[in-house]
């Protein structure tokens, strides 16, 4: 078989070989250089979606006697709580308990702190809303401030999520039963204040704060101190109430900014 002699043209010159070179080196530039920004694409994707299913969850427990605390009643919640927040990958929990103390209460410590503390989580989880209190008003009201907040409220056993279509519909709802309540109070209260002012009666609880009592409280509210903190502080002083409830802080702070 003849060979064809390799003329001087055909043999691969040094400028030949230096070309090739720089055209090898510059596609494996240019892959580099997409193969970095595919991983940043993906690394900002992951990141993104990671802050959006890991949320800072506030779940809340409550058992109203000693016997459900020896039953572990508290402990079922916990349990299903868990698995609520595993499933959905809500992430991390922090537990707010008041065990053997009645949802009528208005001493229960860890709901307290709770309710001051829950625009620092994405959601507040309960197993049911009996478990959040008794007092289907306040409950209500209590829920429409958490979600007033940007923080969603989740009750488990009623299937109610305020991060979904129809939990926004639901506290929506609850807002327009909440002023048929407040409405139909104000008219009881009227006619509760007309029969005493008939009868010679005073009208009207006593105020617990008064006075520079009272201005104390505002001025500890305008520096950011919680109507839980300014509660145990009034009830410290020596002229102050025995008892003071957070929400009746929250009313008198309420009522004197208006």
């Amino acid at each position: 078989m003849a060979t064809v002699p390799r003329t001087a043209a055909s043999r691969p010159t040094d400028n030949n070989r230096i070309a090739d070179y720089s055209s090898f080196t510059l596609s494996h530039e240019r892959a580099r250089f997409c193969a970095a920004v595919v991983y940043k694409y993906f690394c900002a994707k992951y990141a993104y979606y990671a802050g959006v299913l890991c949320m800072t969850v506030a779940a809340y427990v409550r058992v109203s006697t000693q016997q459900q605390k020896e039953d572990e009643s508290h402990l079922n919640q916990r349990d299903r709580i868990e698995r609520y927040c595993e499933r959905r990958n809500l992430g991390e929990i922090e537990w707010f308990e008041d065990i053997a103390i009645s949802g009528q209460s208005n001493n229960r410590e860890q709901y307290s702190q709770l309710m001051d503390r829950y625009a620092d989580f994405d959601a507040v989880i309960v197993r049911e809303l009996s478990r959040f209190g008794r007092d289907p008003v306040k409950v209500l009201q209590h829920v429409e401030e958490i979600v007033d907040s940007d923080t969603e409220f989740i009750s488990i056993t009623e299937d109610f999520d305020t991060g979904s279509a129809m939990g926004k519909a639901f506290v929506r709802i609850v807002a327009v039963i909440n002023g048929m309540y407040a409405d139909l109070r104000r008219e009881q209260a009227i006619a509760a204040a007309e029969r005493r002012r008939e009868q010679g009666l005073p009208i009207g609880r006593p105020q617990k704060l008064e006075g520079k009592l009272l201005d104390e409280c505002m001025e500890l509210r305008s520096k950011g101190v919680s109507y839980s903190a300014i509660a145990r502080i009034m009830e410290s002083k020596p002229t102050g109430p025995d008892s003071i409830s957070r929400e009746t802080i929250r009313r008198y702070c309420n009522e004197a900014a208006e």
